[in-house]
């Protein structure tokens, strides 16, 4: 029996698709000159702060990164998927701009995540504390911390 390996074109898509995507992704979270801020005084990172709740360092876990990736894993890979097929036919008018897009989405929707309210909830003395119920928002620095940027991957990782 012979078995042959037929590309169909293939090849030369993702060619195209990592020629035009030139090694670049986009990252979601608390990063950068947001991220760097000193969260309310407190001496620590605003990208601490979060990395705390992030994780369950200190206080209860309250992912709203991770989280919100592992629930919408398959919705992400169709975009990314849809976009990138885009960008093949020409419909985007860059990988960079479709990018872009999706990274704006993630951002908004992990702030509405976090404005639903994320378990588990405060306690008592918490709310007593800061005046209101929602985890993760008090003055609203971290969640207005929430960004996006596009960066470029290093060859062949």
């Amino acid at each position: 029996m012979t078995v042959r390996d037929v590309d169909h074109g293939y090849e030369a898509l993702f060619r195209r698709l990592a020629q035009r995507n030139q090694g670049r992704v986009v990252d979601v979270g608390v990063m950068g000159q947001e991220g760097a801020g000193i969260y309310e005084g407190t001496g620590l990172t605003v990208a601490d702060v979060a990395s705390f709740h992030e994780f369950g360092r200190g206080v209860p876990e309250r992912s709203f990164i991770r989280a919100y990736v592992d629930e919408n894993r398959e919705q992400i890979e169709n975009t990314l998927r849809r976009m990138a097929q885009k960008v093949i036919k020409g419909e985007v008018r860059s990988f960079d701009a479709g990018l872009e897009l999706i990274g704006q989405r993630i951002q908004n929707e992990i702030k509405k995540r976090i404005k639903a309210g994320i378990e588990p909830a405060l306690a008592q003395s918490t709310i007593d504390r800061k005046g209101s119920k929602p985890p993760l928002i008090d003055t609203g620095q971290l969640i207005n911390s929430i960004t996006y940027e596009l960066r470029q991957i290093a060859e062949g990782a």
